[in-house]
């Protein structure tokens, strides 16, 4: 799907319900690009991102997302709640958030886990707040394998844990 650069203002989400986002899930081999969200304001449980809840097998690039996002769950990010399973030279990229993110476990400014991706030349602003697992960037950067790779991004993000939990200003856990 390409945004053509066209914002899309006040996107209201109130769930209870996983996957929520401008996109729910998004099947494998998606593409989006150019997608700018303003002032959104999404609730949801696990899987919820400013733009997609759960995504897999595709590339983010250029999308932008401002606005709060909140789960009372697990995976949780401004961007994405989980991106996963990118295939090599796939990820994320020229993406940006200026979000407030509350979760559980697995909570980041950008994506709150971010499996076997590339994240190049994005970064976040706001808040994360959550319990474990939680950066600035991403909550958890999945390092299985050499093809992973954050380059050129940062995160000005607050970063903040109700307890002792794993945080870090770019990434929670890796």
């Amino acid at each position: 799907y390409d945004g053509g650069g066209f914002d899309i203002t006040g996107l209201t989400i109130v769930s209870s319900e996983d996957g929520q986002g401008l996109f729910g899930y998004a099947s494998q081999y998606t593409n989006l690009k150019n997608i700018n969200l303003k002032e959104v304001d999404i609730k949801g449980n696990s899987y919820v991102g400013g733009l997609i809840g759960n995504f897999g097998f595709g590339q983010l690039e250029n999308c932008h997302v401002s606005g709060k996002v909140e789960g009372t769950g697990n995976f949780v990010g401004g961007l994405a709640g989980l991106y996963n399973n990118s295939n090599v030279g796939e990820g994320m990229k020229n993406c940006s958030t200026s979000v407030d993110v509350i979760g559980i476990n697995y909570v980041g400014g950008l994506a709150g886990k971010s499996g076997y991706t590339t994240i190049d030349s994005c970064y976040s602003k706001g808040s994360v707040k959550g319990v474990d697992i939680v950066g600035g960037l991403v909550g958890n950067v999945a390092s299985h394998s050499t093809n992973v790779k954050v380059t050129n991004s940062y995160s000005l993000a607050s970063v903040t844990t109700t307890t002792n939990g794993r945080v870090g200003g770019l990434v929670g856990l890796n």
